[in-house]
């Protein structure tokens, strides 16, 4: 780090570099927790979003036996109507069948047997004996065909009966896992509550600390630039004079834009990008900037890490994609993203691709 300071000024300085570290420690460690909640609900939602296919594959499970045990009641209804027709049937020559028979035994004639004795030839008798075995044997027939459908009709009831039964312990087990799964899901979804609550403890202490980190930056930057103005101190870097009062009241304009929002594209007080903010920052003091972060990492001179100093442009990225202005400590203020605002961040030495200092 390059001190620029007075000898007094790190009594005072000193203090507020210390409370910053801590107040970025508490911070990370409320970051790094929140982080921690966040996974975790991301976790717990991805195995809501699971249950909730498994939900609806069983409701179109249940759909589906439902209207399977309908069909089969459909057709227990019509084997039970055709049972009941088959045993009238079976009722109706069975009556038939004992009328002929106690008509035969009860006939003063004897029935068939005077019909055969009544026979005027062999012949005859043989052909009247094949008659009444004829008749005998339809008889025997219909009455064994009505019990043979009957005995079918009552088979295929009871498989049916036992396929609705089959099906309703089906449907009973579905609705019990589709139960099973509405509370797992439920107590998912509450634990996510319970996970939200207690993540925006640690939102809100990451913005009361996010808070003092800025309210101390300032005091730094007003620090530095009293000191600059006081001691009227200039540094030589890369080859070149640079007036650090120069460099800091750059700072100290910039810093008065703090919390201003990001809009892609905006180079005006109302709204900034990356570049956008550091061109107009540096036009305020006359110097012309290119619009683009690429094209202003080409501007000015190039000064190493070492080297930096409080006003220089910072770059990340290669080609440039990011711009911001340092401000000393390791620091620099720029506009982030979408959804952010114009902050004071530790600079992103992984991603940093170099500095100019444009005067």
């Amino acid at each position: 780090m390059i001190s620029i300071f007075t000898a007094n000024t790190p009594v005072l300085a000193e203090p507020l570099t210390d409370q910053l570290k801590t107040q970025q420690k508490l911070l990370k460690q409320n970051q790094d927790t929140y982080n921690d909640y966040e996974s975790q609900i991301n976790s717990i939602e991805s195995k809501v979003q699971i249950m909730d296919e498994k939900i609806m594959d069983m409701r179109g499970k249940i759909d589906e036996v439902n209207e399977s045990i309908k069909k089969v009641k459909y057709e227990i209804g019509i084997q039970e109507n055709e049972i009941k027709k088959s045993e009238e049937d079976l009722k109706k020559e069975q009556e038939s069948f004992d009328k002929r028979v106690r008509a035969m035994y009860m006939s003063d004639s004897f029935g068939y047997i005077n019909v055969l004795l009544e026979s005027k030839s062999f012949s005859d008798l043989i052909s009247r004996a094949q008659i009444i075995s004829t008749v005998l044997n339809y008889d025997n027939t219909v009455m064994s065909e009505l019990k043979s459908k009957k005995k079918q009709l009552n088979d295929k009831k009871l498989k049916l009966t036992q396929k609705h039964n089959d099906l309703a312990k089906l449907q009973d087990e579905s609705e019990k896992k589709l139960e099973d799964l509405n509370l797992a899901r439920s107590k998912q979804q509450e634990l996510i509550g319970q996970l939200e609550e207690e993540q925006k403890l640690y939102a809100s202490n990451m913005d009361g600390y996010q808070a003092r980190i800025d309210s101390i930056l300032k005091q730094i930057s007003a620090s530095k630039q009293a000191s600059a103005s006081r001691s009227g101190a200039s540094i030589s870097r890369s080859g070149s004079a640079l007036s650090s009062a120069s460099g800091n009241s750059i700072v100290q304009y910039a810093v008065g834009f703090l919390g201003v929002p990001y809009v892609w594209g905006g180079d005006t007080s109302s709204g900034f990008d990356c570049s956008g903010f550091t061109t107009y920052v540096f036009s305020h003091f006359g110097v012309d900037l290119d619009r683009r972060a690429a094209d202003q990492s080409r501007q000015g001179i190039p000064v190493s890490r070492d080297s930096l100093q409080p006003g220089d442009l910072v770059f990340f990225g290669s080609p440039a994609y990011h711009v911001g202005i340092y401000i000393g400590d390791g620091l620099y203020i720029h506009a982030p993203q979408t959804g952010d605002v114009v902050k004071i961040s530790p600079v992103w030495w992984t991603n940093y691709s170099g500095a100019r200092r444009v005067r």
